[in-house]
């Protein structure tokens, strides 16, 4: 959880060691009811929530809305750099 003068963004990371060859190829989450229930929660209060699934060098961010599981396709078009990650979370917090 990240906060700042502006707001409060709760952050669920996961990490995938390798992406599937097949652009429609799953990219399981392994989100546990536990954090399925977070993130729930924390959208309910307004929070921002951002689901970052990062692999060795990008991450795809998924925000305010709770996603399991996306195809390599998904990800693709919606990764990118760990900076740009920095750069939103900051921009969230403190604006």
């Amino acid at each position: 959880m990240y906060a700042g003068p502006k707001g409060i963004l709760f952050i669920e990371y996961k990490y995938v060691k390798s992406l599937p060859k097949k652009l429609e190829t799953v990219i399981k989450t392994t989100l546990s009811p536990l954090q399925e229930q977070w993130i729930t929660r924390m959208q309910g209060w307004n929070h921002s929530v951002l689901l970052v699934i990062g692999s060795t060098d990008k991450s795809c961010l998924i925000l305010n809305k709770l996603t399991k599981n996306i195809s390599k396709a998904y990800y693709q078009n919606n990764s990118t750099t760990n900076q740009n990650l920095v750069e939103l979370i900051i921009k969230i917090t403190t604006g």
